[in-house]
């Protein structure tokens, strides 16, 4: 998993990854997707705010749901190992979380189950 970060001026809005966490096969418990949070400038979730996840053969923009605050408010399931998944929000310039998928460090083409989650924040450089 790597970070692209999005390409803003001083003054300019954008969405900053504040939070990234991995969870390997026994920390998921079964589970295997991308759960995604989106917060304003105060720090307050966002609720129908589009979230784009891309593969190499397609792409989706799912909106962040109104979940339970314990809940991540978007949550998009993998299949593919790692290195298949990239994601941003859509709206803004955004960083992009680039390399995500099954798998893990040591068995990166196996379809491992493993979670990522990440946390974008609206804001201004």
């Amino acid at each position: 998993m790597n970070v692209q970060p999005a390409g803003v001026q001083p003054g300019q809005s954008y969405w900053r990854l504040v939070g990234a966490r991995w969870e390997d096969e026994s920390q998921s418990g079964g589970r295997h997707s991308i759960f995604v949070n989106v917060l304003d400038e105060n720090g307050n979730r966002l609720v129908g705010q589009p979230v784009e996840i891309r593969w190499g053969s397609g792409s989706v923009a799912l909106p962040t749901e109104d979940k339970p605050l314990h809940e991540p408010a978007m949550n998009f399931p993998m299949y593919n190992t790692l290195g298949s998944y990239a994601v941003s929000v859509a709206g803004l310039p955004s960083d992009t979380v680039i390399g995500m998928g099954l798998g893990s460090i040591q068995q990166p083409n196996f379809t491992i189950h493993t979670c990522f989650f990440l946390t974008f924040q609206r804001t201004t450089r």
